[in-house]
């Protein structure tokens, strides 16, 4: 549901209101919590930090082929290797020795003070040693636990606290570690921070050194293994050429020259007996039209078959002359038709004769093919038998030049080691320095206050917001109204311990008080509440004692007497009497009780005012446990109803409605009820249930009285209700 705007700045309005009722827990959770904070920030010891940077730049000598062998004994330049290698703890170990760590009980908790857990303990320990050995005197086990023993020389526990103080990291994506050191003494830091970058440094070099001399040592060895192999393999070679009588290029290049001629040859005769086959394959495929092979290389090349074509062209080009000029059965033209019949005859015929030939060329060329391939087999056999001791002698050479190679190149190796030894640099240097901080890194004083103060506003705001939503009290005449539907007026708290002036005998004393004229206001409302006649018997009661309705009750009767009214005010609170307190009535006078057993008259039991004249009043009386069997008699109606004939206004002071029936009794004896509540105290509950109880049993409930309101820190809430007695009308009041 979206609010609208008037609703919004109603629900901000209502909050500022809150805040404003409850801002002295507000105010006291925003000192307190700040103040706490501020405590502790100056009892906690500070703590200093000092940072420096190394950057790590790869510097590697080129020494060729054997890189990987050497870089095994490299450190790794990888960051996140080199930021474990900074928090190392045999780097933190060489740095605690160097700077004596051990010895500072920062470092060394051995060294500390016991705290109180471990003093406690401690003294446990000790009272309960005599318990322990009686114990283990009858049982045999002492189940007292012996203290641990300190150990002030417990390497790890001091590594273990330098690691916490110690904070490596890499700034970005470069190749930049930034390590911070963080200790009570702030020119430690910056001596931490150097001599671990200093040992770092030297430890990387110490690598570089340890693993060229494994290489080195590594090389030496090789280079005498190849030696030694080069010297055996030379050796060998010259025993197999002896042994086989070989001589270097005699017989070999022979046979490989015939081998490739033959070779050669046997292609050729392949190549030409391909192309036979093919003429044959294509002569054979058309042996049915013989006329279809004038186009063979071989059929084209034949002489006679050209003098036939020849002869044949030149009959055809007098057959076309004749063709025009004569007709087809002319002696001429059939004699050059029959001509050129008998010339294609001949063609056929030395067309097949051409065919013949070829199938004599594929024999020829058949057998030359089989002759070389022989002959090129019985070579191969002659070069296979000439090279197979050469086998031997060619692995041999292979090893030899193998081994010459490698012992070459490990000569060479051997020396660009011993010079890399000598240039061989770090990969890290020093970017730049650490000093002593002048400023403690922990605690944060600033970031901390703010936190706090901001934690303790919201803090103060919950608990401004909880003991708003956890009051369930009436703190205004409009939350009143809304609960029970019924009119509230608000009665001002007054009088002080020490004053001179009763609570009772304020409103003769100050009759233009702000009491009083609420008071006022309390009567004017019974007079406007009757539509065709005014109430001249009113109760009032209230949940529980002490929310104030007796001294409305007395007020309202002086007020009311006066203004010129003739008041009777009528004690029926008869086991928590009060009203002959409030009017200084005479010990011992009989009253109300007394008058309803019959035991005293009306004119005995009827007192008057010592202040005010027209108010006159009956006290309880005596104590009965019948009282609500007296309540419930006729002579209380029919004194109710002699007294709102005689008098201008009744007032029936009853008991509280949840504590006895008496209440409900006399609700239903008078015109109207009104209900006094007790401003902040009494549970919306609690009073709902009381004016629920009355309303069930028939009683006129015309109003609530909301009592002992503090008015001034009512309007400083803000509270609907309270505008009334704000400053603006002070004049009115005095």
């Amino acid at each position: 549901m979206k609010l609208t705007p008037m609703e919004s700045e109603m629900n901000l309005v209502s909050i500022l209101r809150m805040i404003k009722r409850r801002k002295w827990t507000l105010i006291s959770t925003v000192l307190v919590l700040p103040a706490l904070a501020m405590i502790a920030i100056l009892q906690t010891t500070p703590r200093y930090t000092a940072t420096g940077t190394v950057i790590i730049e790869p510097r590697t000598v080129n020494i060729g082929d054997i890189d990987q062998v050497l870089n095994q004994g490299r450190p790794d330049v990888r960051i996140d290797s080199q930021i474990e290698i900074v928090r190392s703890r045999g780097l933190a170990n060489r740095t605690i020795e160097r700077l004596f760590l051990d010895t500072r009980p920062e470092f060394n908790p051995g060294l500390r003070e016991a705290g109180w857990r471990r003093k406690l303990q401690d003294t446990a320990f000790t009272a309960l040693a005599p318990v322990g050995v009686m114990v283990e005197r009858w049982v045999g086990i002492n189940p007292i636990p012996q203290p641990a023993p300190k150990r002030p020389g417990d390497r790890e526990a001091v590594i273990d606290e330098f690691s916490r103080a110690l904070e490596v990291s890499v700034i970005g994506k470069s190749s930049v570690l930034e390590i911070s050191f963080t200790s009570e003494d702030r020119q430690l830091t910056a001596q931490v921070v150097h001599t671990l970058s200093d040992l770092y440094i030297d430890d990387q070099l110490e690598v570089k050194f340890e693993a060229m001399k494994r290489t080195q040592l590594w090389l030496n060895k090789r280079l005498e293994s190849l030696k030694d192999q080069v010297n055996n393999s030379e050796a060998a070679i010259a025993k197999w050429r002896k042994e086989k009588g070989l001589i270097r290029g005699t017989r070999s290049d022979l046979i490989t020259e015939q081998i490739s001629r033959l070779s050669d040859q046997r292609l050729d005769a392949q190549s030409q007996l391909s192309t036979i086959q093919a003429s044959l394959a294509q002569l054979r495929a058309f042996a049915d039209n013989p006329v279809g092979l004038e186009s063979l290389p071989q059929v084209l090349d034949y002489p006679v078959i050209r003098d036939l074509r020849g002869q044949e062209t030149t009959l055809k080009s007098e057959e076309a002359q004749l063709s025009s000029r004569v007709g087809p059965r002319h002696p001429d033209l059939i004699k050059v038709r029959a001509q050129l019949a008998t010339l294609a005859t001949r063609v056929i015929d030395e067309i097949r004769r051409v065919g013949r030939g070829l199938e004599t060329e594929e024999k020829s060329a058949l057998r030359k093919y089989e002759l070389l391939t022989v002959e090129l087999r019985r070579a191969r056999s002659r070069a296979a038998q000439a090279n197979a001791s050469g086998i031997r002698l060619r692995a041999l050479e292979r090893e030899a030049s193998a081994n010459q190679t490698l012992l070459q190149t490990f000569m060479e190796r051997s020396k660009e080691t011993a010079e890399v030894v000598e240039l061989e640099q770090s990969d890290a240097r020093v970017l730049s320095q650490a000093h002593a901080p002048s400023s403690p890194s922990y605690p944060r004083k600033g970031l901390i206050m703010g936190t706090a103060i901001g934690l303790s506003l919201l803090f103060g705001l919950l608990l401004v917001y909880l003991r708003e939503l956890l009051d369930h009290t009436f703190r205004s005449s409009d939350e009143v109204e809304s609960a029970l539907g019924l009119p509230c007026l608000g009665i001002p708290k007054v009088g002080k311990p020490g004053w001179r002036v009763s609570i009772y005998d304020y409103v003769i004393a100050k009759p233009t008080s702000v009491y009083a004229e609420t008071i006022r206001s309390l009567r004017t409302s019974l007079w406007l509440h009757g539509a065709q006649e005014m109430p001249r018997s009113v109760v009032l009661t209230s949940s529980r004692a002490g929310e104030g309705k007796t001294t409305t009750a007395v007020s309202l009767a002086r007020v009311a007497g006066l203004s010129g009214e003739r008041v009777v005010l009528v004690d029926c609170d008869l086991r928590r009497s009060s009203v002959q307190t409030a009017l200084k009535a005479p010990a011992g006078s009989r009253g109300l009780l007394d008058l309803l057993s019959g035991e005293a008259t009306r004119l005995e039991v009827t007192q008057t005012d010592a202040k005010v004249e027209n108010v006159q009043y009956i006290t309880a009386g005596s104590h009965s446990h019948q009282s609500a069997k007296l309540l419930m008699s006729d002579n209380m109606a029919a004194l109710v109803r002699e007294l709102r004939s005689e008098y201008d206004l009744v007032i029936l002071d009853a008991p509280p409605t949840m504590a006895i029936s008496d209440a409900r009794i006399l609700a239903t004896l008078a015109d109207t009820v009104i209900y006094c509540v007790q401003w902040r105290e009494t549970v919306q509950s609690v009073v709902m249930n009381g004016v629920r109880t009355l309303t069930s049993v028939g009683a006129n409930v015309t109003g609530i009285a909301l009592t002992q309101v503090n008015f001034k820190m009512q309007a400083r809430s803000e509270y609907v209700g309270s505008e009334e007695y704000a400053r603006g009308y002070s004049g009115y009041f005095k």
